[in-house]
């Protein structure tokens, strides 16, 4: 399955390691206003406008289907 990070980006959920909120890492000058967290992969680093909660919501898939 893959995931829309934002910004019109989109990412498969086996690749991500982590989601990182940017108000827990204390050293994020020069990271935009806009950008409140960090995906990281197993080949590349993202940075996103949607908060890691939300983020973390989309990583889940429904273990049933309903009608």
């Amino acid at each position: 399955m893959y995931m829309h990070i934002g910004n019109n980006q989109m990412i498969r959920l086996e690749t991500i390691i982590a989601i990182v909120d940017l108000k827990t890492i204390q050293a994020n000058s020069g990271v935009n206003h806009h950008e409140k967290s960090i995906i990281i992969t197993d080949k590349d680093v993202f940075y996103s406008s949607i908060s890691s909660v939300t983020l973390l919501e989309r990583t889940k898939v429904p273990l049933t289907k309903t009608n």
